[in-house]
């Protein structure tokens, strides 16, 4: 395998190799919502307030620098296609995950979100058989008046903003952790990226168009010039798995109509007004999941960070080192200790153009100023780098344990496109974990929980 970066916090593990003929891309986003009054304003308006920006916030001139490297080199007169690629992808733009106790006052703010989660009633045709028996069990007359009529629900927080006395955790009408218009832009983006990478376009007919839009015949995944009796987003060409999240599914789904829109479109057209497309999204009890590391499912980890946080190494970096100290007095002096928060408050701020306390508010600023203290910068740094050495402590081994289910659900869309003989003797127990017909595209839609660790699995 060949691992490189595209970007800062994007990376593509991207491959073909003689016998293993397969993609990994990993793609993170990120950013945060606005939180003054109404999430929607025009894409205009965003990311005018600072100068510069993290990378971390994924604003639209970084998102145009970025895409999927082509593949090394081939030796001459090999052949290769490609057989399957597996996107994981972090969730876009969302709310606070929960009201953190940042800086004074940054908890008082209130959450207002326009982009809305729909709900539909269940899916047929078991629904319809149900309906249409119903009335003969004594149900009274429940059939519908017109096959397969369906109608959605807009899930709008607002219920408790009257009386006044009683609101959500963040203030006003989102959800924590919700995702917001910024992060549909990004998902969209992300979408489109792989159409170009990946699908090769439908020939017009014209016998001079020879603009397919794939980046290189080595990476043409889906071509829309072959006949097939399943669409590219119907499984099991398509397999898409998120954790329940509000915003891990809807970023998966946005990635999706990036990736087929057009497509889709094209199906919901033909299957008439009374009956939509349906792409399955596999998840589970998101107590029990595992897309991002689970204590409760596996305790075994509390003892391997708790080993990697007592190391003698962590306590000199991040209990006693001067730095350490230094930003931990900051920190008091701003309302108390948000560390272990302290780049969801910083980038939630930055990335939305809300308001950053003044000694915050140095992000690029050591450029032009040897003296500045570039506070943020560093208290960004002291937010993740701790968590960060726990992944990759003693040879990743609280990333690899936290990791192995997820590893096999992974391979396990994979290693069908790969020669038995090639693995069976290293990985036996994977011959009955191995799906069958296996997956063209596998979609994994997490967070930076996810792929952080599934990194520092991977050295």
């Amino acid at each position: 395998f060949n691992m490189r970066p595209i970007c800062a916090k994007m990376t593509s593990w991207s491959s073909i190799r003689y016998m293993l003929p397969l993609s990994i891309v990993l793609l993170f986003t990120a950013c945060h919502g606005k939180g003054n009054g109404n999430d929607f304003e025009p894409m205009n308006k965003w990311y005018k307030r600072y100068e510069e920006y993290p990378e971390y916030c994924s604003i639209p001139s970084q998102m145009d620098k970025r895409a999927i490297p082509p593949l090394d080199k081939q030796p001459a007169g090999l052949q290769t296609s490609l057989l399957h690629v597996t996107a994981i992808i972090r969730h876009g733009a969302r709310t606070p995950y929960n009201n953190h106790a940042c800086w004074t006052g940054w908890g008082d703010q209130q959450w207002n979100c326009e982009l809305k989660t729909l709900t539909a009633p269940p899916s047929q045709p078991e629904i319809l058989l149900l309906e249409n028996s119903a009335a003969g069990a004594g149900a009274g007359n429940v059939e519908l008046n017109g096959e397969g009529a369906m109608f959605l629900f807009e899930k709008n927080y607002d219920a408790l903003m009257d009386p006044p006395q009683l609101r959500n955790v963040l203030n006003g009408t989102c959800q924590e952790g919700q995702l917001l218009m910024r992060g549909y832009v990004q998902e969209l983006y992300n979408g489109k990226m792989l159409r170009k990478t990946y699908v090769k376009e439908k020939n017009s007919g014209d016998e001079t168009d020879t603009d397919t839009d794939a980046g290189t015949d080595d990476l043409v995944l889906i071509d829309l010039n072959v006949e097939s009796d399943l669409r590219p987003y119907e499984e099991p060409n398509l397999y898409y798995r998120a954790d329940d999240d509000q915003r891990t599914v809807m970023s998966g789904q946005v990635l999706i109509r990036g990736l087929f829109g057009d497509l889709i479109q094209q199906h919901s057209q033909e299957l008439g007004t009374q009956t939509d497309p349906t792409i399955v999204v596999h998840t589970a009890d998101r107590s029990q999941d595992i897309l991002s590391p689970n204590e409760n499912v596996c305790p075994r980890l509390n003892d391997l960070y708790m080993e990697a946080t007592k190391s003698p190494e962590y306590i000199e970096n991040y209990v006693k080192s001067k730095e350490s100290q230094e930003l931990d007095a900051l920190m008091e002096t701003m309302g108390g200790d948000f560390r272990d928060q302290g780049e969801d408050c910083l980038m939630t701020s930055i990335c939305n153009d809300r308001d950053l306390p003044e000694i915050l508010n140095d992000y690029g600023k050591s450029n032009a100023n040897a003296n500045a203290n570039n506070y943020f910068d560093r208290i960004d740094k002291y937010s993740f780098k701790p968590y960060n050495y726990a992944m990759r402590y003693n040879d990743a081994a609280y990333s690899k344990l936290a990791f192995g289910p997820l590893w096999v659900n992974i391979l396990s869309n994979i290693l069908a496109h790969v020669p038995v003989s090639t693995w069976q003797n290293i990985i036996p127990q994977m011959k009955s974990e191995v799906r069958s017909p296996p997956p063209t595209l596998a979609l994994f839609s997490g967070h930076d929980t996810t792929i952080l660790p599934i990194l520092a699995s991977l050295g």
